[in-house]
This record gives structure tokens, C-alpha cells and sequence, in this order.
């Protein structure tokens, strides 16, 4: 076979759309341009999905990444409304609807963010990351058994979470359930022994009890380690 008729073969084989390696390209330079304006990233989106005919996957990924870019910068109306865009084109991304949760919490939005949690659960996801959020959002409307059963099985995904078994056990103080606070914070100092706070939330659990004994010796701990900042 000559050169020529190589040339001419290879000319006629169809080539892939490589709608892939563009969407990637597209989440590649996105990255790098949206803490310019909010307007501009808006433009982007749509200018990308014009230029390069994302599959309707591709598109939704896009929007995720731009919400939770904007989410970071503080920006969470943005980071909303492309969450939102996101999910219109794929309702079934248990991810997406996790970080609308987060970014409502931030715009706060509780029932919204409960709302946006649920449904993030309901589609699978057992994450820590989950449960923890949710049971912040819980706390703050002062649902406060909701925010105990969100913190215990965020502990049980993740036994060495100090801060969510402090916050457990804060929520179970004010539930007046003090002998499972103690455990609580027992086990969140267990973690983390040099957190001052963690030891001043027994100390009160335990005066609260009656045990002062064991309250002096909490705060002269929490006393020590703050000394030692």
C-alpha cells in the first residue's frame, strides 16, 4: 500500500468527538477562573456548553464544581444556584444535594438544609461528612435529639472524631442525659487530650451531677493546658 493510499485511509476513519477529554478541559480551566466574577463563571458554563456540546453529565459535573468552588469562597447564593442547575440536569446526585445542604446552612437556611440532607440520604449516602453537617443543622433549629442520632452514627463511621463526640455530648448535656455526655466527652478527650474546651464541658456535666471532685479536677486540667498556649 502506498504513502498516498495510507494517507487517504486514515483521512476517512472517523474521529472520536473527544466530548470527554473536553468536559475535563472545561472543569480544567473553569477551576482557574472562577474567583474572577460571579457573572463571568455564569458565562463560562453556558459558553462552554454551546462550544464543545457537553453530554448532559458533563454539564451537571461542571455546575457541581462551580457550586462547591463558590461555596468555598464564601459566595453561597452562587454556589446555590449552580447546585440548583446542577441537579436539573442530574436529581439523582447524592453529592450535589450534600453540598446544596452545606450552602444553604450557610445562607442559613435550616429546613432547607435538612431538606437538602434527607434527600442527599436518601439517595445513599452514609457518609461522616453527611451525618456530621446534618447534625448541625439540627442543633441549630434545636432539634437536638435529631442532632444525637445524626452524631452517633457519625461516630460510629468514624470512632476517632473528637469534635463530633463533643458536640454528642454538649447535645446530651442539654438533653440533661449526663451520664451519656460524660461518656461523650470522656471519649472526645480520649481523641484529642489537649483540647481545653473538652475538659471545661465535663467539668460542668460533672458539677451538674454533683461530682465536684471530679469537676475541680476537669477545670484544674483545662486550666494547665491553657497555660501551656
Amino acid at each position: 500500500m502506498s504513502e498516498e493510499t495510507k494517507k487517504n485511509d486514515a483521512s476517512s476513519e472517523p474521529k472520536e468527538s473527544g466530548r470527554g477529554l473536553d468536559a475535563m478541559k472545561v472543569r480544567t480551566q473553569l477551576a482557574g477562573v472562577l474567583h474572577w466574577t460571579d457573572r463571568l463563571g455564569k458565562k463560562l458554563v453556558g459558553a462552554y456548553d454551546r462550544i464543545f456540546s457537553l453530554k448532559e453529565e458533563d454539564e451537571a459535573a461542571i455546575y457541581l464544581d462551580v457550586g462547591v468552588d463558590y461555596a468555598t469562597t464564601g459566595k453561597a447564593a452562587t454556589a446555590a444556584e449552580a447546585l440548583e442547575k446542577s441537579l436539573k440536569l442530574q436529581p439523582n446526585n447524592k453529592d450535589a444535594w450534600y453540598h446544596l445542604g452545606k450552602v444553604r446552612m450557610l445562607m442559613r437556611d435550616l429546613p432547607g438544609a435538612v431538606a437538602a440532607f434527607e434527600k442527599s440520604k436518601e439517595l445513599g449516602n452514609d457518609s461522616f461528612d453527611l451525618h456530621f453537617a446534618w447534625s448541625e443543622a439540627l442543633a441549630d433549629r434545636d432539634d437536638l435529639p435529631g442532632a444525637v442520632v445524626e452524631l452517633r452514627a457519625a461516630v460510629a463511621l468514624k470512632a476517632d472524631a473528637a469534635e463530633a463526640f463533643y458536640r454528642l455530648g454538649v447535645a446530651l448535656d442539654k438533653l440533661k442525659k449526663y451520664e451519656e455526655a460524660v461518656v461523650a466527652f470522656e471519649k472526645a478527650i480520649g481523641v484529642s487530650p489537649r483540647e481545653v474546651n473538652y475538659y471545661q464541658s465535663l467539668g460542668f456535666t460533672y458539677d451538674t451531677m454533683g461530682q465536684h471532685e471530679k469537676a475541680i479536677g476537669c477545670f484544674k486540667r483545662a486550666v494547665e493546658l491553657e497555660r501551656r498556649k
